[in-house]
Order: structure tokens, then sequence, then C-alpha cells
């Protein structure tokens, strides 16, 4: 992620979970820089002190 320049993440949510604490969620370096011009469709979603897991949208209508 640092190679690609999408770091540092940024903390903009959580995602609720039935039982536990919330999953902080992030947007990546380039998208928060852009988040005024569109709505982002991927985020990172940590799972442990040094694991993301990126979620992205696909398809179309």
């Amino acid at each position: 992620m640092i190679g690609k320049k999408s770091w540092p993440l940024t903390q903009v949510g959580q995602i609720p979970t039935l039982l536990g604490e919330p999953y902080p969620l992030f947007l990546d370096a380039p998208s928060i820089k852009q988040i005024k011009q569109w709505t982002p469709t991927g985020v990172f979603v940590r799972t442990g002190s040094n694991c993301y897991i990126g979620y992205n949208l696909s398809g179309g209508p």
C-alpha cells in the first residue's frame, strides 16, 4: 500500500457488528483527496493490528 501511494489510511466511519466491537472503516490517501469530487467505491476494513481487507463495488445497472 505504501508503494502504491495509498498510505496513510484515514478512518471515516465504523461498521457495526452483531456481537463485539465495530470494525473501523478507512479510505486511502488518494480517495481522501478526491472525496469532494466523487463517491468512493472502495474501502478498507481493519481486521487486526496490521491487517486490512479491501472491498470494492463492481458491476453496474
